[in-house]
């Protein structure tokens, strides 16, 4: 029984990884180099679909594994062929192939300005 209870227990945490990963498509350092679009395919194992997803983040850290904080969309980025393009320090445009399932446009973030086109 001494045994058998560890055991379980570090089955138990075993099954509790993440099973999703990130694979950076790109990335886009803001005009002043403060911080970066990281444009990245998530994907959740074999079970669920690719998905394109966009996160701003700090120019010198690296993209957690976590969703998108800007945009998530079905489909993987080859299909979906965003790109970023700042406008300033503050603001940038996020143009995108028409997706028909998107689950986050995010306008604003972190004193951001985001703005979407569909192409």
């Amino acid at each position: 029984m001494k045994i058998v209870l560890p055991l379980l227990f570090v089955l138990f945490l075993a099954g509790c990884e993440n099973p999703c990963g990130n694979t950076v498509f790109k990335v886009v350092n803001s005009p002043n180099e403060k911080f970066k679009v990281v444009i990245f395919e998530r994907s959740c194992g074999a079970i669920t679909g690719f998905s394109t997803q966009i996160s701003v983040i700090n120019a010198e850290s690296e993209l957690e594994n976590d969703s998108g904080n800007v945009f998530i969309a079905n489909g993987h980025p080859r299909e979906n062929k965003p790109r970023v393009r700042w406008i300033t320090d503050q603001e940038l445009q996020i143009t995108f192939k028409n997706v028909n399932q998107i689950a986050k446009m995010e306008e604003s973030i972190s004193g951001f300005k985001i703005s979407f086109k569909s192409i």
